[in-house]
């Protein structure tokens, strides 16, 4: 039963989301560094495509 309590408990429902809630930001900021490494070599392509015709 102090299993129960302790995973109710606020302060331990506090630590998991605030766990959580690092662990999406820090996913946010890969997936927008992945994006953006991705939109510049987009970019480079398309100016060597461009000086190649």
């Amino acid at each position: 039963m102090e299993i129960l309590k302790f995973i109710f408990s606020r302060e331990y429902r506090a630590k998991v989301v605030n766990a959580f809630t690092e662990e999406v930001i820090s996913l946010c900021y890969e997936a927008e560094k992945s994006i953006f490494e991705l939109y510049s070599q987009n970019e480079e392509n398309i100016d060597d495509m461009e000086k190649a015709s």
